[in-house]
């Protein structure tokens, strides 16, 4: 639902989707949301950052992320989270290997498609982790000349997409981020999947991304 405020409401692009982290899971009660409700829930001062990136460095920066939230010294709340972008994954596979089946739908627009590895994207996720932070290193990798900092503040981005939604409803089955997740090694034959639902206690990422 986040995620849908920063790209829905605050890019000036065409087509474009989102990614960030799971850190800021907070539960919304029923009633009344508030703009003091809006900054608790995303309390820091952190922008809007846009990205040009290729369909394989949106790859590699998902792998990234799960591989830190894996990893005992990283942070749980590095976990991968978008809007306009879905896809597998499986912990238990190598790094590199553990995201498959990614599928985009510019600003939830049109219909979903295979991302193109050699074409390029726009992605919007927030300053903090736009400077490779909390393990997402593959965006410091991106030239300097395709990076834009909008200085729209990520909480006030929010508060006006609620203002223009009226109602702040979940989001949907099928644009949760992480379709299917699995933690055994697939058998040879088949494939072994367990529910997204499995994956609706542990955190949310902002990623976003655009055509």
């Amino acid at each position: 639902m986040i995620h849908n405020g920063y790209f829905l409401n605050i890019s000036p692009f065409p087509h474009l989707f989102n990614i960030t982290l799971a850190e800021y899971v907070v539960f919304i009660p029923k009633g009344n949301f508030t703009v003091n409700d809006a900054y608790t829930l995303l309390p820091f001062s952190n922008t809007m950052f846009n990205l040009v990136m290729t369909g394989q460095q949106i790859k590699n920066v998902l792998e990234d992320a799960i591989n830190f939230y894996l990893d005992p010294s990283g942070s749980w709340g590095a976990y991968p989270r978008a809007s306009g972008l879905r896809f597998d994954v499986n912990e238990a596979l190598p790094f590199g290997s553990r995201v498959s089946n990614m599928e985009v739908n510019a600003k939830l627009e049109g219909s979903w498609s295979a991302i193109d590895m050699s074409a390029t994207y726009t992605v919007v996720t927030n300053n903090y982790i736009a400077g490779s932070k909390d393990g997402y290193f593959e965006f410091g990798n991106v030239d300097d000349s395709l990076k834009e900092d909008t200085f729209v503040e990520y909480a006030q981005s929010f508060i006006e997409y609620a203002e223009s939604v009226k109602v702040l409803e979940p989001v949907p089955a099928d644009r949760a981020s992480t379709q299917n997740w699995s933690d055994v090694v697939p058998p040879t034959s088949g494939s072994y999947k367990t529910s997204v639902a499995r994956m609706a206690g542990i955190m949310f990422v902002l990623i976003s991304f655009s055509l």
